[in-house]
């Protein structure tokens, strides 16, 4: 019998719970958990777990050999405060931990697979690069970019999926024209606004009277003393993410010339680690409206804020400076992308909607559809003019398109109602992964 384990935090813990259960008669089912939340968790749903060790750790790591693995982790703590240096050196200290304590705990007894979800956290990176010398099988699973969908991809997720490796000659071929188009029709129509979501909504994370209060013991000995101020600043950001976010709006009608621009949340993980020269949206803002001025005056910037952007991210000195830009945070995301002459993004899924719509499409980072024939890629300042010119003279290969998105949603993409998971979902997806390991 195989051995799968599952790396979670209490984020993706119920999901991967369920999975776990499920799989149970066709697996030695373990898990890693990061955190205590998420180990009583676990513990009361009768799971195998492996609790992280949390302590201190006195020894520095060699030459930064870890600034890579914690730069999402010491980006999003510094939200609350410290600055981003000293989140640095706490991570690394910490992935040296981790790390320790993981090979010793998989010393004797390895897994045969291992289940990320994302794989942006520093803990999670460090299972990949484990498993990538033990050679174990690694399975990554994150949202879909398509509604109602998993992405679930042998070597990566996003900018790193294998879909991105794969020659335009390896993307299904065996559809016909009209066939593809449908297809297109179909997945256009199906899109929706964005909202607030959680993961949990039909798989309860909440624990037992008991379990919590085992929950609190174990956090206030086994965890805090060690990491009572990433306690402490992770807090601080919840207490600010509650606070009411007043989105931008023009009162003008939306201009008929356009270029559409849809920001990302400023901590998104494609952000942070797929966008190699743009590191903020005020920065992304500020060189495409500069762009826009210098190629044709006549063009206007639409933007609209993401609906989950932290309420304490504010553009108003953006529109104050640049009053040309129209926001359109009241607008739909197609009418948006419809009437635009072209769409300019870092990497959001928005840009791989974009060209399921038959826009031009500029991506400012990396991204999962950046090939040729599909979206542009830029990769410094000096470039983007050009490339809105190329872009605004010439539309996407919609039948490359067509083969794209057609193999992306049948090769990568599992049954996953974001936000309310059901039991269907469960069943789909452990019944992919079973088929991808077997």
């Amino acid at each position: 019998m195989k051995k799968i384990c599952f790396v979670t935090g209490w984020y993706s813990a119920p999901y991967f719970s369920a999975l776990g259960a499920k799989l149970q008669s066709d697996m030695d089912v373990s898990f890693i958990a990061q955190d205590s939340y998420t180990h009583q968790y676990l513990l009361q749903h009768k799971q195998k777990v492996y609790k992280r060790t949390q302590k201190f750790t006195f020894s520095n790591p060699v030459n930064n050999a870890y600034e890579n693995t914690v730069k999402m982790d010491a980006l999003f703590t510094s939200k609350g405060f410290g600055n981003h240096n000293f989140w640095l050196k706490y991570y690394s200290r910490k992935a040296f931990s981790f790390e320790k304590w993981i090979r010793n705990t998989w010393k004797e007894n390895s897994p045969d697979i291992v289940v990320i979800w994302n794989g942006m956290w520093h803990y999670e990176k460090i299972v990949e690069k484990i498993a990538l010398e033990k050679n174990i099988t690694k399975i990554f699973i994150e949202n879909g970019y398509f509604p109602k969908t998993a992405h679930i991809d042998p070597v990566g997720i996003n900018a790193k999926a294998e879909i991105v490796y794969r020659a335009n000659e390896d993307l299904l071929t065996n559809y016909d024209k009209d066939e593809l188009l449908n297809f297109l029709e179909e997945s256009r129509n199906s899109f929706s606004e964005l909202k607030r979501y959680s993961q949990e909504s039909d798989l309860t994370n909440s624990l037992t009277f008991s379990r919590f209060l085992f929950f609190i013991i174990e956090l206030i000995f086994r965890d805090l003393p060690f990491i009572g101020l990433e306690f402490l600043s992770k807090f601080i950001i919840l207490i600010k993410s509650k606070k009411k976010k007043y989105l931008l709006q023009s009162k003008t009608p939306l201009p008929k010339n356009y270029i559409f621009l849809p920001l990302q949340v400023t901590t998104d993980s494609q952000l942070i680690l797929n966008s190699p020269w743009i590191k903020t949206s005020h920065d992304l803002i500020t060189l495409v409206e500069e762009t826009l001025n210098k190629i044709n005056p006549d063009l206007r910037l639409v933007i609209k804020e993401h609906p989950m952007e932290d309420p304490n991210v504010s553009f108003k000195d953006l529109s104050k400076k640049f009053p040309k830009i129209y926001w359109a945070s009241s607008y739909s995301l197609e009418e948006l992308i419809k009437n635009a002459q072209l769409v300019v993004n870092i990497n959001s899924s928005v840009g791989f909607q974009s060209l399921l719509f038959g826009k031009s499409v500029i991506c400012l980072g990396n991204a999962l559809y950046t090939k040729n024939g599909l979206a542009y890629s830029c990769h410094k300042k000096e470039d983007l003019a050009d490339k809105c010119k190329q872009a605004l003279e010439n539309k996407p290969n919609m039948m490359l398109v067509g083969q794209f998105a057609k193999t992306l949603y049948e090769d990568y993409c599992v049954q996953y109602t974001r936000g309310a998971i059901q039991k269907s979902d469960i069943d789909a997806m452990a019944k992919r992964i079973v088929n991808l390991t077997s």
